[in-house]
């Protein structure tokens, strides 16, 4: 089988398309989306022959996250579970009904944050493993005199737009980055991909473009900077020449093939001998093509005619 040269790395093709990825998704991740599953699931179907088995083997009523010993005769799957309990329980919160089985200040409650996290002073130890109910009056609501010297104000005031329900409504687990409250692995891939995801410039716009998916694919080997061009070759001794085999004097960087080349100067000359809204060489190649592609034109459609041209030259 030939081997065909790596041009972009595989962490850059694993990210999200929106972040300049392909969308592939990682078999590390995907793995340890299944692994937070199983973690989920554990939580969750307390009653199951399965849970309960590694509940008393493991945990033997403590909470899961409390549970450090690592055994060295332990299971693989209580293994995975282990590693990615950190990544599982930020995405699990929980939806209010009589609040008897969630902790107020460590369960994620509210907001899909932890009011542990936001009290002002230390939480005294018997405070901390206290329900939602614990914290509630039937004849007159919150116990303000509890609360007010623990959390700040604007969380305060947030508190008491939530009302505990009668009995019987038992709390429900759900899972905080879908919408259907169920776990899914697509949220857990996205939850274990938080670091990649925050900042960065959108690139949703380019899977946008109405071309075929090959010179998409093209375009975005272009805005990497990551085309086989002779330059690229002679680096990787695939070539003996960087040169240009069309005009024989200029090394064949992209520039040159798009913009300076005498064939590719032919063909934007052309373009725009018919009277379409061409952009000028402004800027380098990358700014010179997103000014042609998202700015503003008159013709709507000639994002589309000018990344098929760039792909003709």
């Amino acid at each position: 089988m030939q081997r065909k040269p790596h041009l972009v790395s595989w962490d850059m093709v694993t990210k999200e398309k929106a972040q300049g990825g392909l969308g592939v998704r990682s078999m590390r991740q995907l793995n340890s989306a299944f692994l937070m599953k199983l973690g989920w699931r554990l939580q969750t179907e307390s009653t199951a022959l399965w849970s309960q088995l590694l509940h008393e083997k493991y945990s033997r009523g403590r909470e899961l996250l409390s549970v450090t010993d690592r055994r060295l005769a332990c299971s693989n799957a209580w293994k995975g579970i282990k590693d990615t309990l950190q990544l599982t329980d930020q995405g699990m919160g929980f939806a209010i009904g009589d609040g008897r089985s969630t902790k107020f200040w460590v369960h994620r409650w509210m907001d899909g944050t932890k009011l542990a996290e936001q009290a002002t002073v230390h939480i005294p130890a018997d405070h901390l493993h206290r329900t939602l109910c614990d914290y509630w009056d039937l004849s007159s609501g919150w116990k303000w005199d509890q609360l007010d010297s623990l959390l700040p104000t604007l969380t305060v005031k947030r508190i008491a737009s939530f009302a505990l329900a009668s009995a019987g409504v038992s709390d429900e687990q759900v899972w905080l980055l879908d919408k259907s409250g169920h776990f899914t692995i697509k949220s857990a891939i996205k939850l274990s991909r938080q670091d990649e995801l925050n900042g960065g410039t959108s690139w949703a716009w380019m899977w946008r473009v109405c071309i075929p998916q090959r010179i998409k694919l093209f375009l975005w080997l272009i805005l990497y900077g990551k085309v086989l061009t002779n330059e690229q070759r002679f680096h990787r001794n695939m070539s003996q020449s960087p040169h240009c085999g069309v005009c024989s004097g200029k090394v064949e960087n992209l520039e040159h093939v798009l913009r300076s080349c005498p064939q590719a100067t032919q063909v934007w000359h052309t373009i725009q001998a018919h009277g379409l809204n061409y952009i000028g060489a402004e800027g380098n190649c990358t700014q010179w093509l997103l000014l042609n592609v998202r700015g503003s034109h008159e013709d709507p459609d000639w994002p589309t005619k000018f990344i098929i041209t760039v792909w003709y030259i």
